[in-house]
Parts: C-alpha cells; structure tokens; sequence
C-alpha cells in the first residue's frame, strides 16, 4: 500500500509541475509585452532623425546634372527647405555665397574645379534647427578649360 501511495503521490506530484510550471517567470500578453519594450525604448537624442528623412526635391542646381561643363565650373544651388531656412551649403567642402534673386529667393552659388571625365559633386546644408542635410549631384560630363 506504501508503493502504491508514493508512486500515486509522484504521478500526481509531477502532474502539477507540468500544468503550474516550475515557478519561471509568469508569460504575460503579447500586447503587455509590447507596452514595456516601447516604455523602455529611449527616443533619439538627436531632433534630425526624429523628423525623418528629408523630402528628396529639395536641391535646384544650375547647370543641370547631365550637361557637358568646363572644368572650372559656376554653380547655382538652390535650397527649397520649408519650413525651415538653409543658413550654410558647402559643395565638395567649399563653401557657397548666398545671394537673393528676384522670384526664386535665396541662391548659392559656388566655384568648383572639377576633373575632366564624368564626374559629380555631393552638396551640404545646414538648416537653421541644426539639421544637416545632403545630395550627390550629377554626373556631369567635365571638358578641361581653353586656355
């Protein structure tokens, strides 16, 4: 009679475990978990990537990618950012100068001395939140100067 009790007391002892669980950590809901991933998650310091990413149409140049240009080349930039003003471009690292234009508003304009062949030029802005911003340009098909 013993035998018989303990193994009953096993079988039903063992039982339990496998229905209550070894007293792990309870499993809550898939949304309750979600709710604490996203309370712990940090927001991005920087206030740039929080807005996302810019609207790809911002950058005018002239002459247009795709042209033949002389290897020391004039540039007009024109940076369309609302709402938000550019204060600084920089194209290739040289910096542009900023001039007003009947109609358009604000024009960079900048002087680069490009390589011939095919080639392209990347531009930067800063806008006045802080946000720095940037576009390849070109290509352009660059013939050396006349002399």
């Amino acid at each position: 009679m013993r035998v018989r009790f303990v193994c009953i007391t096993i079988i039903v002892f063992g039982a339990l475990v496998l229905i209550t669980g070894c007293g792990e950590k309870d499993i809550t809901e898939p949304e309750a978990e979600m709710a604490e991933l996203e309370a712990e998650m940090v927001e991005p310091e920087d206030p740039c990537l929080q807005q996302g990413p810019p609207n790809t149409g911002q950058l005018t140049v002239t002459p247009a990618p795709g042209g033949v240009i002389s290897s020391s080349q004039e540039f007009m930039l024109i940076v369309d950012t609302f709402p938000t003003e550019v204060i600084e471009v920089t194209a290739n690292g040289i910096s542009a100068t900023a001039t007003e234009a009947d109609g358009i508003g604000r024009v960079w304009v900048v002087s680069l001395i490009l390589e011939p062949g095919t080639q392209g030029f990347s531009v930067e802005w800063t806008e006045s939140d802080g946000c720095m911003r940037s576009q390849a340009v070109g290509p352009y098909t660059v013939v050396a100067d006349e002399d």
